[in-house]
C-alpha cells in the first residue's frame, strides 16, 4: 500500500480485507497473522461482508448490541464483518496463550 501520509480505516467499504484482518490481529493479538491466517481471516471477512451487505437488518441487530453506538458515518456491514472478526481473532488460541 502506497503511503499518502493517511492511514486507512480498516472499516470503510476500499479497504482491503489483507489490510483489515492485519489491522486487527495486530490490536487484538498484538502480532500480525502468519500467511495462513491471513488466507483464513480474510476469506472470513469477506463472507462476513458480504453476508451483511446483503442482510442489513442482521447488521444493524448485531451492532444494536453493547454500550456503545458505532459511528453511524460507517458502513453497518462494515463494522459488522469488523466485530465478527474480531470475535475470531479473539478465540484463536494462540491470541489467548503463548507456548
Amino acid at each position: 500500500m502506497a503511503s499518502s501520509g493517511v492511514t486507512p480505516d480498516p472499516l470503510l467499504p476500499d479497504a482491503s480485507s489483507a489490510f483489515a484482518t492485519t489491522h486487527w490481529s495486530v490490536i487484538l493479538a498484538a502480532r500480525e497473522p502468519d500467511a495462513s491466517e491471513q488466507r483464513l481471516l480474510g476469506a472470513f471477512y469477506e463472507r462476513q461482508r458480504a453476508l451483511f451487505a446483503g442482510k442489513p437488518a442482521e447488521a444493524a441487530k448485531l451492532l444494536g448490541i453493547g454500550d456503545r453506538k458505532p459511528d453511524a458515518a460507517l458502513p453497518p456491514a462494515e463494522v459488522a464483518a469488523a466485530a465478527v472478526l474480531a470475535q475470531a481473532i479473539l478465540n484463536v488460541d494462540a491470541t489467548i496463550w503463548e507456548r
